[in-house]
This record gives C-alpha cells, structure tokens and sequence, in this order.
C-alpha cells in the first residue's frame, strides 16, 4: 500500500491520488483513502422508493441511498488493486490546522507538504511552510488561534 501525503486547500485537507492525479479529500485522523475518481463504485447510490404527504397529497418518490453492496464490492477491488492509500499528516497536523481554522479568509487557509507529487499539482504554493512562518502570515491577516 502507497503512501500519499495531505496537503490543505482551502480549509480542506486532501491527497492527490498516485494513479490518477486527481484530488482526494480527506480528513485529519482518517489514515486511509480510495480515489472516488478510480473506484465510483465507493460512492455508489441506489434509489429507494418512499412515501411523502405534502399539503395532504400522497406521493411516492425515489430518493437516493447510499448501496452498501455496492461500495462495499468497490472497496475491496480497490483494497486487492492495492489502490487503497496511506495517508500520510504532518506530525504537527493539528497545530496547522488550527492555525488554518483561525484564518478568516479562505484563500488564507492552505498548507504543502514539501513533496514533489504535490508540487506537481498544486503550482505556485509555499511548500513545506513552518508553523512560524504560518502563524506570522496569519498574524498579518488579524487572525490568531
């Protein structure tokens, strides 16, 4: 299983699939991640029929769930592909994120690893910032943890 390293754009923390090259979202403490991209079948819905009453008016709809079955089906191929990813935080993930909580604007809330896979995708960034460089960018703006 391959190591992916997160990144934080925006205030959501993702991974950029080895495979692909597309974004994944993920969040702090979840330390694994399937590309929604690669493997649809893990988001897979089905329709289930239910009744409404609006204004005293039965109807029957369908309404999406989500297929169990099927995202299960899709989480093992990927598992056997070996196509399920480590993810892999900053040891100090939580104290950049809470500096990138604090920050108001959201074009503000970002943080790189120094990673080339990354770097590939995301041009243009600071790579690698420190959690003091971030705090006196942050500061600067008037926000503060």
């Amino acid at each position: 299983m391959a190591n992916v390293y997160a990144f934080c754009n925006g205030g959501d923390w993702g991974v950029i699939c080895p495979r692909c090259g597309n974004a994944v979202k993920s969040r702090i403490g979840i330390n694994k991640v399937i590309c929604i991209v690669c493997w649809p079948g893990i988001m897979a819905t089905a329709l289930q029929e239910v009744t409404t009453v609006t204004n005293g008016i039965t109807q029957k709809i369908l309404r999406p769930v989500p297929d169990l079955a099927a995202r299960q089906e899709a989480t093992i191929a990927a598992r056997q592909a070996q196509e399920e990813y480590n993810v892999m935080f900053p040891p100090n993930v939580q104290a950049i994120a809470d500096i990138i909580n604090a920050e108001p604007d959201i074009n503000w809330k970002n943080w790189y690893p120094d990673r080339d896979e990354v770097k590939a995708k995301t041009k243009g960034n600071a790579y690698g910032q420190s959690l003091a460089d971030m705090q006196h960018e942050h500061d600067h703006h008037g926000a503060r943890p």
